[in-house]
């Protein structure tokens, strides 16, 4: 059943909310907005959906949907990250023919591609809860990842071939078995090192980075072949895309 906000919730500029929908049961939404994140008074929207539709498996045969996940309207985009807590019932994983908790993500669905893309999320199976950050709002849903890769594999690439120009970007997707020391660097075809996606400490859970196509210096990179490094716990890997104009 879905189930939404009786009425959108304003948000001003300078506010700092926490959102709550719930239907009365464990399967409760929460969105953690900060101060700033709106230039101007915002209403946002939330529902609750049960009805999704799941990958397709020609295209995304590595992905299983459970129907379960939210809509997310707002008079305007965030500018900052917000971060989305959304709960489930065992009964839904159930229906839905999930039995692996720990492989949950939380996906937004891409208008133009028609695909669902993974977002860094960390599953908490104690308490039927997955949590993520979100760059924009859309439609989000509970995604199980069914194939887990092999040592080695654990890097998925999206859209290796694009156009910065156009607003497009490389999307790193790439789970982490345990706490650990990230890294990922571009390198043009000459091995020089030219831009860092990400540097840090991450903990247990599914990440998707973005490189958009610029050097450290925030310029756009010329046409050509790059090469990212991706360096996990673990896992050392080399991904080839292309920067077209």
């Amino acid at each position: 059943m879905n189930f939404a906000l009786e009425k959108g919730v304003l948000i001003a500029p300078n506010e700092e909310k926490i959102i709550i929908l719930s239907s009365g049961t464990a399967q409760e939404i929460k969105l953690d907005i900060s101060s700033g994140t709106f230039t101007s008074t915002t209403t946002i929207t939330v529902t609750r959906k049960t009805d999704l539709l799941t990958p397709d498996t020609f295209k995304q045969p590595n992905l299983k949907g459970t129907g379960i996940g939210i809509q997310v309207d707002a008079s305007t985009q965030p500018l900052k990250p917000v971060t989305i807590t959304v709960s489930y019932t065992d009964a839904e994983l159930i229906a839905a023919g999930i039995t692996n908790e720990t492989d949950l993500v939380l996906a937004r669905y891409d208008e133009d591609t028609k695909e669902w893309v993974i977002l860094s999320s960390t599953p908490i199976p104690a308490e039927n809860k997955i949590i993520a950050t979100v760059e924009q709002f859309s439609l989000f849903q509970i995604i199980q990842i069914t194939t887990r890769p092999r040592a080695g594999e654990t890097v998925t690439v999206y859209h290796g071939v694009f156009d910065p120009a156009s607003g497009e970007k490389v999307g790193i997707a790439y789970t982490l078995s345990g706490a650990g020391e990230v890294k990922i660097v571009v390198y043009d075809s000459l091995g020089r090192q030219i831009g860092t996606v990400f540097a840090g400490s991450r903990n247990t859970g599914n990440y998707l980075d973005w490189w958009y196509g610029k050097n450290d210096s925030e310029e756009t990179v010329a046409s050509g072949v790059y090469l990212i490094y991706i360096e996990t716990p673990g896992v050392k890997v080399m991904k080839k895309v292309v920067v077209v104009k």
